[in-house]
C-alpha cells in the first residue's frame, strides 16, 4: 500500500437544483404578498381601506383565514426555499454568490409591494419623518404631536417617545415622507 500523504482536493461542482429553489422562494414571498392583503397593517386614513377587494379579504371569514393561510405557508416555503439553497450552494461553488444575489431580489420583489406585517413600526417610522418635516425635534417630541397621528397608523406605544435612531435615519425617514407627500400607503413601500 503505498501513501502520497497528499490532502484530498473537494471538487465544487455546480450546484443543481437552484432555478427550482430560486422558483419556490419567489413562490413563498408571494403568498406572503396575498396573505398581507387580509391581515397586514393599514393606517385608518389608507383609501385601500375603501377598496372593494381589501374590504372583502380583510372583513369576510374565509378570505381572513385564507390570508392567514398563504401568509403562514408563505413564510415557511420561503424559510425552506432559504435553507435549500444554502445546502446547493454548500461551500460556495463557482456563481454563489451571483446565485444569493439573485434570490435576495427576487424573493424581497414581492415584500417589497407587501403591506407590512406583524408590526406597524413602519408607521412610526413615517410619523418621525413628518415631525422633522415640521421643523419638530424628534429626540424629545413624541409622534402624537403631529397632526392626525393616530389616524396615520402609529402605535399608541410610540405616541410620546422620542426616536432613538441617529440623524441619518431621521434624513432617511424626511426624504420618504417629502418624496410622498401625505400618502402613507406610498410611504410604507420604500420605508417597509
Amino acid at each position: 500500500m503505498v501513501s502520497t500523504n497528499q490532502p484530498e482536493v473537494l471538487e465544487h461542482k455546480p450546484a443543481t437544483g437552484v432555478p427550482r429553489t430560486l422558483v419556490s422562494g419567489l413562490i413563498g414571498s408571494t403568498l406572503v404578498l396575498f396573505g398581507s392583503f387580509g391581515v397586514g397593517w393599514l393606517a385608518s386614513v389608507s383609501p385601500l381601506n375603501q377598496d372593494p377587494f381589501f374590504i372583502m379579504m380583510r372583513t369576510e371569514t374565509f378570505w381572513v383565514i385564507t390570508s392567514v393561510i398563504l401568509l403562514t405557508l408563505g413564510c415557511w416555503v420561503l424559510v425552506r426555499a432559504w435553507w435549500r439553497l444554502g445546502q446547493k450552494l454548500a461551500g460556495w461553488p463557482e456563481g454563489s454568490l451571483a446565485v444569493v444575489r439573485k434570490a435576495v431580489l427576487l424573493w424581497s420583489a414581492p415584500l417589497l409591494v407587501s403591506i407590512p406585517i406583524m408590526s406597524r413600526d413602519v408607521f412610526a417610522y413615517i410619523g418621525q419623518g413628518r415631525l422633522v418635516m415640521a421643523g419638530q425635534d424628534p429626540y424629545s417630541d413624541g409622534i402624537s404631536s403631529v397632526s392626525n397621528w393616530f389616524q396615520l397608523g402609529t402605535d399608541t406605544m410610540w405616541a410620546e417617545d422620542g426616536t432613538p435612531y441617529g440623524p441619518l435615519y431621521l434624513l432617511i425617514e424626511y426624504l420618504v415622507v417629502a418624496a410622498v407627500g401625505h400618502s402613507t400607503d406610498l410611504s410604507i413601500l420604500p420605508s417597509g
